[in-house]
């Protein structure tokens, strides 16, 4: 296995997991009101709301979408470049959060 492939699965790993907070928890307004208009779209009882408010319900499906890109392009900077973004930003939240 080469150290790229890992480089990449690491990226992956922290991008999925920055993703699956946002959308299901996070209080970011546009993510807090996406939840939001799907209970009020959907209903309380609805799968989706369930899904999106459900960190490993929706994380699975989110893994599975950033493992494919990372198959897919993970080679290209355009992957790269946002994959990084999204792990950094995940990491240093969970530092803050640990150190707090």
């Amino acid at each position: 296995m080469s150290l790229d492939l890992v480089v990449v699965a690491l990226l992956a790993v922290g991008a999925a997991a920055r993703l699956t907070r946002l959308v299901s928890m996070d209080v970011f307004p546009p993510a807090r009101k996406f939840r939001e208009w799907t209970v009020h779209r959907f209903g309380d009882e609805h799968w989706i709301p369930e899904l999106v408010y459900c960190p490993w319900c929706i994380g699975f499906w989110i893994s599975g979408a950033v493992g494919a890109s990372a198959w897919l392009w993970g080679d290209t900077l355009a992957w790269q470049i946002p994959a990084s973004l999204l792990a950094l930003s995940f990491v240093v939240s969970a530092l803050v959060v640990a150190t707090d």
